[in-house]
């Protein structure tokens, strides 16, 4: 019978370890305490990012405010002038507007007033004198009607009352030939005494009708 050989005992590789743990440097990978410390400094640099941009933002946005200050400055004055030019073109064509429709008139409009200032009387004075053409319906046929209409003041005295005074001048425009040959109605709108007690103000209505034959009504 074979003789058993002795099984051989194996010993691990040793060496001794002279090292003194407490003393060593810790060289772990990440320590927690440097990802506080890396997360802090991100977060304070992002933050300081952020101030910075909504600071770039703000002066940004104080400067356009500025340039747009000046701006409207700049053409205010330009505009004021506009508006000045508007409103005195305004009135300009509203002159025209009123001296074409008198131009309209159905008779001699230099005579009429060369006639209104020969029979106008002492105690009246003319503010306002303007013709016009206007429309109104008769049936189902729009007819036109022309309006002379004058506008003063007649100063009343002991010897001639205002109402006596204004009524002597009605009839004197009824009678003016260029104005008795259309005339349709003559009527005092208006008359009222003004803050001065003797004098008055009237506004007196001429309507003419171009198709009327002639002659005074």
């Amino acid at each position: 019978m074979a003789r058993k050989r002795n099984k051989r005992v194996s010993h691990p590789h040793w060496r001794p370890d002279f090292r003194d743990v407490v003393l060593l440097p810790d060289i772990k990978v990440v320590r927690t305490q440097f990802l506080s410390v890396f997360l802090t400094l991100t977060i304070a640099v992002a933050l300081l990012g952020w101030l910075l941009f909504n600071e770039y933002g703000v002066r940004l946005a104080q400067s356009e405010l500025a340039t747009v200050r000046a701006e409207v400055a700049a053409s205010r004055a330009e505009n004021a002038e506009l508006v000045r030019l508007s409103g005195e073109f305004t009135r300009e064509a509203r002159h025209v507007e009123e001296l074409q429709s008198f131009l309209d008139l159905p008779y001699d409009y230099h005579e009429i007033l060369v006639v209104l200032a020969e029979i106008r009387p002492r105690a009246v004075t003319y503010n306002h004198v303007s013709g016009g053409i206007f429309a109104e319906r008769q049936g189902r046929r729009e007819v036109r009607r022309y309006r002379l209409q004058l506008q003063g003041t007649v100063r009343e005295s002991a010897e001639n009352p205002a109402p006596a005074t204004i009524n002597r001048f009605r009839d004197r425009l009824s009678a003016i030939p260029v104005v008795a040959m259309k005339l349709e109605e003559q009527r005092l709108s208006s008359f009222y005494r003004t803050d001065d007690p003797t004098v008055f103000n009237f506004v007196i209505q001429i309507v003419l009708d171009p198709d009327k034959a002639g002659g005074g009504s």
